[in-house]
């Protein structure tokens, strides 16, 4: 039986609260699972909408694949859904995480995102609240006046299709219908968020060690409403160990 752990996403300095939940014998849905990582029995409470497991990943995502009789037509790699993460454990550790989004399980959140992305939202923004055995979350800019932009510009939700399996990525809330652009990953089979309306946008595909490895020390300390008005100048000075992500694309 799993250790309770504490239950709370936070978004814009407002709690989600959940109860402490005790998670016994939760089983993963991934149909593809992490890296290294052997594949869990099903829960058969749950089914997976992910791509079938003889489908290859790269001609799932349209990267590399060719139509009979003709070439694939060029893709912007902006509109691509493999997104990297450099990811900064250390001024001098730099690595990467991979990350394949997932409009069919969440076409806003993940539309919303990647227009994140290729506004340069996420560079140099840390892992501000990192909690061992539950998430790691990132998602508030180091510019000031980036978190202005979108704090109240929130979005609808996607129906929760997927579940908060180990690995997921996820957008935080502080309710319905409050997404913004707070993020987190699923260090573990979060199940208990799916009936809470968290719907996962993707799935680490590499470099979950990494993710992993991100700075924990700080744990919950850091004052979200500091970062949303002063950026990286506060969290340099208050917390200079987090680990940030130096740049964010797609491809």
């Amino acid at each position: 039986q799993c250790a309770p752990v504490p239950c709370r996403v936070l978004c814009d300095g407002v709690m989600h609260a959940l109860a402490l939940v005790s998670l016994p014998g939760i089983l993963s849905t991934h149909t593809k699972p992490l890296p290294g990582v052997a594949r869990p029995a099903v829960d058969a409470a749950h089914t997976p909408i992910s791509l079938a497991d003889s489908v290859d990943r790269r001609t799932a995502i349209g990267i590399g694949a060719v139509t009979a009789g003709a070439a694939a037509a060029p893709a912007s790699a902006a509109d691509g859904n493999t997104l990297t993460l450099s990811v900064a454990l250390s001024d001098s550790d730099v690595k990467s995480v991979v990350i394949e989004l997932k409009p069919e399980w969440a076409p806003i959140g993940v539309e919303r995102f990647k227009s994140l992305v290729r506004e340069g939202f996420y560079d140099d923004a840390r892992f501000f609240r990192v909690v061992p055995g539950f998430i790691c979350q990132f998602g508030l800019a180091g510019d000031p006046a980036l978190n202005a932009k979108y704090r109240n510009a929130r979005i609808a939700d996607d129906p929760v299709k997927e579940v908060n399996s180990r690995g997921t990525l996820v957008f935080a809330t502080s309710g319905p219908n409050t997404r913004t652009s707070q993020m987190f990953i699923n260090y573990k089979d979060n199940l208990f968020l799916d009936k809470q309306g968290f719907a996962p946008i993707g799935e680490v595909v590499q470099g979950f060690d990494v993710a992993q490895a991100v700075y924990s020390g700080y744990g919950e300390a850091p004052s979200q409403p500091r970062i949303q008005k002063e950026g990286n100048a506060y969290l340099k000075e208050a917390f200079p160990k987090l680990s940030y992500i130096k740049a964010a694309s797609l491809s």
